[in-house]
């Protein structure tokens, strides 16, 4: 327990820089996205923030309560937009393959090792022998 208590205090000592570095993200996003558009900015600000948000990444632990850095899986709650999201408006939906797609360009410009981390669970989850149907996922189940 005390190695997470260090990594969050870690984390508030470094705040100014963290702040800055997320200014420059948020500056460097609008920039390319003023490319495009000059109205594209803030809905791409936005969805990318929609996107990081619904986001959990996991480390498994071993027997002795060390962490295995190579055993790393991320969790996106479905964002439900009733329109383009075929979870019929459910927001509880984890790793839904529909919500991953709308996901994976803001995931490709930021940092695409996430959409591997992303994919891992239903991989495992198809690699199961409880997973019978002869088919792909849609996603993991329920939250």
């Amino acid at each position: 327990m005390s190695y997470i208590i260090s990594k969050i205090v870690d984390f508030f000592n470094d705040f100014a820089n963290a702040s800055s570095r997320a200014q420059q993200l948020d500056l460097e996003v609008l920039q390319d996205a003023a490319t495009i558009s000059a109205q594209l900015g803030e809905l791409v600000a936005f969805a990318s923030a929609q996107v990081y948000s619904s986001i959990l990444l996991t480390i498994a632990v071993d027997l002795y309560g060390h962490f295995n850095n190579s055993d790393a899986m991320a969790f996106m709650q479905s964002f439900s937009f009733p329109v383009l999201d075929r979870s019929h408006g459910q927001s509880d939906w984890v790793n839904s393959v529909d919500t991953l797609y709308l996901a994976f360009p803001a995931l490709m410009y930021m940092d695409p090792k996430l959409g591997g981390l992303l994919l891992e669970p239903l991989f495992r989850l198809q690699a199961s022998p409880k997973y019978t149907n002869p088919y792909a996922a849609s996603d993991i189940g329920a939250s």
